[in-house]
Order: C-alpha cells, then structure tokens, then sequence
C-alpha cells in the first residue's frame, strides 16, 4: 500500500500545523520579557473571564481591605502589627510581644 500525494500532504499539513502550535505554547510559556495580561493567563489555565474577574475583584478586596495606618511602624497597635505580617505572608508566633513582632516588620524594610 503505497501513500498518495493526497496523503502525504495532509500528513506534512498536519505536521507543520503541530510543530507551529507546540512551538507557540512553548513561547508563551517561557519566554522572560513576555508579560501575559490576565486575558493570556485566563486562556492558558482555561479559566472564564468572568470566573478571572471575580477572582481578581475578590483578592482586591482581601488586600485592600485594611488600610495600615499613617503613623510611624513604632507607633503601631498589636493588631495593626500583626495584620500587616499578615498581609505580607509571614507568620507571626502566637505569644510573640509587641517588640517581637515590631523586630519583624522592621526585619521586612518598612
């Protein structure tokens, strides 16, 4: 069974279309100065626009919902020390004194 013309076309077709597709994706994904917008990353990691929306809106809200306060980190209360340590993903020891954890804010450039 020999293949026809017809045949290989289509078998070179469809090999061109892979290599340009698998050559594509690994672009996206590796390429360092490429900075994908929220619409490249919902497409990539099959998220809806709206379910990439409301994700974002969600975690604004969460960030943004304390606002630290103006004065000096000195001057800080215990809760104020401690949600900012939180917000930045460091966890704080349970028992720790407003010295300790005034050692840790500062530890963290503020």
């Amino acid at each position: 069974m020999a293949i026809s013309t017809r045949q290989r076309r289509f078998a070179a077709f469809t090999a061109a279309t892979a290599v340009v597709v698998g050559a594509g994706a690994v672009f996206l994904q590796t390429y360092p100065h490429l900075d994908p917008t929220e619409k490249i990353k919902a497409f990539l990691y099959s998220k809806l626009p709206s379910q990439a929306n409301e994700e974002s809106e969600d975690s604004a809200l969460t960030e943004s919902s304390y606002a630290l306060p103006e004065s000096s980190v000195e001057e800080w209360s215990e809760e104020d020390l401690r949600r900012f340590l939180e917000q930045k993903q460091v966890v704080a020891p349970e028992g720790a004194a407003v010295e300790e954890l005034l050692a840790l804010v500062k530890s963290l450039n503020v």
